[in-house]
Order: C-alpha cells, then structure tokens, then sequence
C-alpha cells in the first residue's frame, strides 16, 4: 500500500512550521482571503546567532481557520502503548500530515547532519510507500524547503534519539496532525487588514494586542524590522568569522511576495482601484530583495568577505518607498471600504 497527499504550494519557504501548514492551507477555497487578512506584520530580535527575523502572529497553527490540528503530547503517546510506525502510516490514511521534531542525525536526507551531529529539527510526513519501506518527508534539505524520502527505520531511529530534555518549542514536545477542513465560512476582514498594515508601517508592538494572553515583548515590529537587517547586514564584515546568514533578507523578500498578491487579489476583488502603481511599488521592492538575496548567496557559495555597504544603503533607501506605498493601501482600502458601505 502506498499513499501520499498533495504537498506543494507555499508562498514561504523560510521555516518548515510555516510552509507545511501554508502548502495544507493553499488547498482551501478560502486560503485567498485568509492569506490576504494575515502575515502582514514582522518582527525582529537579536541573539546570541545574530538577528532572528519572522512575521508576527499568534498561535499560528491553532488559529488557522481552514486546518483542524490534533496535538499529542509525546508522554501521552507513549501511554497509547502503539506502534509507532503503524500509527504514522494510518494518519496518513487518515488524510492527516504529520508535524513531528526528529533527530537529523540518522535521516539520510540532511547531508549536512547524517551521521555527523545532533540536531532535532520539524519534518513533515506527508506521504508512505510500503514496498518502499519510506515515508515522504518536507523539511529544508541543503538550504532550501524541499521534499525527499526517509525509510521507516531512520524515522523510527531519528524519533526515538530525541533528548527529552530538549523537547519544548515548535511540535518537540508533541506531534501534530494536521488535516483540511472541508467546508469553512471565512472572508476578507477590510477593518483588519487596515489595522495590520497601520501596525506594520508605524512598526507597533502588536505582542502587545495579546498582553493578556501571553508576555508581551520587546522585539522590534514592522518597518524597524527593515531597518534591523539593514544595520545587520552593515555589521556583517565585522563579525568573526563573518557567517553570512541569509534567512533574514529571504523573509523581506517573501514578505513582499505576499504584499504583491495582498495587493493583486484586493485589485481582482475591486476592493481598490488602484491603477497599477502600487502593485509597481511592491514588484519593484520585492525584486530588489531578491536581487541582494543572489548576492549575498554567491557570497556564501563562493566563502567570499561579505561586502553589504550596497545592501545596507539599499534597505535603508527602501524604508520611505515602503511607508509611501501602504499608506497608499491604507487610504484606497478605507476609501473602498467606505464606498462599499
């Protein structure tokens, strides 16, 4: 037997968390306006590895509207007294994706770690084949999210080398099942992306909207996040030895991949009547972004001393062209708003 359910579709591909349920979610009817209404806001923080840099939401995955997730705790599991690679496969069968934390070390796929060091890291079920003895897998595979295979023993091996002490933090403590619901009643909320972006280009604490949920922090929000990378990039020759990380400059750039299609489906939908300009704006900053991406990636192919003077002046010259273009947003949205009422 053999079974395996559609995977592909992310709009991001920084973390594994975040492209699994956005490739699962792309497959609802309402993804569009989900998408449209979230991952408007950034935020930033230093640490001891250098700038961390993600959009800003809270639970993410309990808060999807268009998935149902089941999360087990792993000492709950191992009470269900079952087999492990059996209860896999069935929730496969199940039409469930499988978001669980695992040991690279003994999964052929990570090159980088097989056989080499510890490193527990999410992985995607997604699929099985039984003469195959494999299950289909999703995870960054040599610096990129991608898809690749895994034999029933690795995972088994790679699940079981787990160190309990290190298990807290994305599905380490537990494993989720996450599946599409088939029907969901959900629509574009104008009022909530205005306030999104308003947050976003004031570069508001929104940790603060869910002080009583949880601690709020101190993290730098929305435009500062752009100015973050700035000076992390002008600070880059300095570091000893100069790592060049490119995660942070690739979440500027999706987050203008997705502002392009915020601003092309709100066109679509006639929401606003924008003449092309704004669309113009944001494909012009999201190519720039990528442009610098390529060359900080040559950079690091080539073990290059990392020149970023060009990049820091280019992100810092894009703060006010981005300001401009989402009050611009903001004003056609509250005027379509205010017409369609």
């Amino acid at each position: 037997m053999e079974k395996r359910l559609p995977f592909d579709g992310s709009p991001v591909s920084t973390y594994p968390f975040q492209s699994g349920l956005l490739t699962i979610a792309s497959r609802s009817a309402k993804f569009q306006p989900w998408i449209a209404n979230n991952f408007i806001q950034m935020n930033s923080w230093w640490s001891e590895i250098g700038l961390e840099v993600n959009f800003y939401y809270y639970n993410l995955f309990s808060n999807c509207p268009l998935v149902n997730v089941q999360a087990i705790h792993k000492d709950t599991f191992a009470a269900m007294n079952v087999d492990f690679i059996e209860w896999l496969k069935q929730s496969i069968v199940r039409d469930q994706y499988v978001f669980i934390t695992l040991d690279s070390f003994h999964i052929k796929a990570y090159t980088d770690f097989y056989q080499k060091t510890y490193r527990p890291h999410t992985v995607i079920l997604y699929g099985f084949n039984e003469r195959e003895q494999t299950f289909d897998i999703a995870d960054h595979f040599e610096s990129k999210f991608a898809t690749s295979t895994a034999s029933f023993q690795e995972i088994e091996d790679a699940y079981a080398s787990m160190d309990p002490a290190e298990q807290t933090g994305d599905f380490r403590d537990s494993i989720a099942l996450i599946s599409l619901k088939s029907e969901v009643n959900y629509s574009v909320d104008i009022p909530c992306v205005i306030a999104g972006l308003d947050e976003y280009v004031n570069s508001k604490n929104s940790s603060r909207n869910f002080a009583g949920l949880m601690q709020a922090n101190g993290n730098s929000y929305g435009l500062e996040v752009t100015a973050s990378v700035a000076e992390y990039y002008k600070q880059l020759p300095l570091r000893n030895p100069p790592f060049i990380d490119i995660k942070p400059i690739h979440l500027l750039f999706e987050h203008k991949k997705l502002m392009e299609n915020r601003i092309q489906y709100f066109m679509n939908q006639r929401l606003i009547l924008d003449d092309g300009s704004l669309l113009e704006k944001c494909t012009y900053m999201k190519k720039k972004l990528e442009m610098f991406r390529t060359k900080l990636l040559l950079m690091k192919i080539r073990s290059q001393p990392p020149v970023t003077q060009p990049l820091y002046e280019g992100l810092k010259e894009m703060i006010p062209l981005e300001t401009e273009m989402i009050h611009e947003l903001i004003g056609q949205l509250e005027m379509g708003s205010a017409v369609s009422v």
